[in-house]
C-alpha cells in the first residue's frame, strides 16, 4: 500500500480527534449545531410608506413590542423580529429599499447631458441656479478656453442678449446642492460638491465631485429614523 495514503489517512483521523485534558474534552474541530429554523421571506418595497403602511395595517398580527427597524444606510431600511429561536436569529419581515435615479457623480459628460441631469435629478437652490447659469453660457472651443490654477477654472464664456460676445468668467468651484439620492419621504440632505470642466475634441466635459466625505449619508440615516418613529408613534424601536 502506498505509505502517501496512509500518511494521509492518519492526518484526516487526527484533525477530527478528540482529547481530555484536565478533565476538559476538547475537539480539535471547530463543530457547531445544526439548526434548521423556518423562516419568512422578506418582502422588498421601495419606498419608506410601503414599510410603514405594512406596520399599520398589521396583517401578519405582529407584536409592536417584538419588532425592530434597522436603518442600515441611506437607502435601506429592514423590519426585524427580535431574536429568536434556537439559532438565535432574527426573522426579516420587510425591506424598504431606495432604487429611485441619482446624479452619475465622479463621472465627465457632455455639457447637454449635464444640463439635463443637473437639472432633473437636483432640487432647486440657489448653487443649482447657479451653476447651471454659469454652464449655459459656456463657450469652448479648444483647450485655451479653460485655465486652471489648480483650485479655480476660468472659462470662456458667452455675454449680452445674443450672446455674440464672450469673457472669460470664473467657474464656481464648489458648490452647495441637493441631489435626490435618498428615499422620496424624507428631505434630502445637501451637500459639498467640487465642480470641474475639462475639453474634450471639440467641446467640454462637465463633472460634479462629493466635497463633503460622505456626511451626509449620517444625516440621511438620521432623517429616515425620524421620519420612521414619527409614522409608527415610537411603537416600534428603530435604531441605525
Amino acid at each position: 500500500m502506498d505509505q502517501s495514503y496512509v500518511k494521509e489517512m492518519e492526518r484526516l483521523a487526527n484533525e477530527g480527534r478528540v482529547v481530555e485534558v484536565g478533565g476538559e474534552t476538547y475537539s480539535s474541530l471547530g463543530l457547531k449545531p445544526v439548526f434548521y429554523e423556518p423562516r419568512p421571506e422578506a418582502v422588498t418595497v421601495r419606498t419608506l410608506s410601503g414599510l410603514a403602511g405594512y406596520l399599520k395595517e398589521n396583517r401578519d398580527k405582529l407584536k409592536d413590542d417584538e419588532l425592530l427597524i434597522h436603518v442600515a444606510d441611506h437607502k435601506t431600511a429592514a423590519l426585524l423580529s427580535t431574536i429568536k429561536g434556537k439559532d438565535r436569529k432574527r426573522d426579516n419581515f420587510m425591506t424598504a429599499r431606495f432604487d429611485g435615479s441619482t446624479f452619475n457623480f465622479d463621472s465627465f459628460m457632455d455639457s447637454e447631458k449635464f444640463i439635463i441631469a443637473v437639472n432633473s435629478l437636483f432640487l432647486p437652490s440657489k448653487g443649482r441656479d447657479e451653476l447651471l447659469a454659469f454652464v449655459s453660457r459656456l463657450k469652448i472651443e479648444d483647450e485655451s478656453g479653460i485655465t486652471d490654477d489648480g483650485v479655480s477654472q476660468t472659462a470662456t464664456v458667452k455675454v449680452g442678449v445674443k450672446g455674440g460676445l464672450v469673457e472669460g468668467a470664473k467657474a464656481p468651484s464648489r458648490v452647495i446642492l441637493i441631489p435626490f439620492r435618498t428615499f422620496s419621504e424624507i428631505e434630502q440632505p445637501e451637500g459639498e460638491f467640487v465642480f470641474r470642466m475639462r475639453t474634450q475634441g471639440d467641446g467640454v466635459q462637465l463633472a460634479l465631485f462629493e466635497a463633503d466625505g460622505g456626511a451626509w449619508k449620517s444625516t440621511a440615516m438620521e432623517l429616515i429614523a425620524e421620519w420612521l418613529k414619527r409614522e409608527t408613534e415610537g411603537k416600534v424601536s428603530v435604531i441605525y
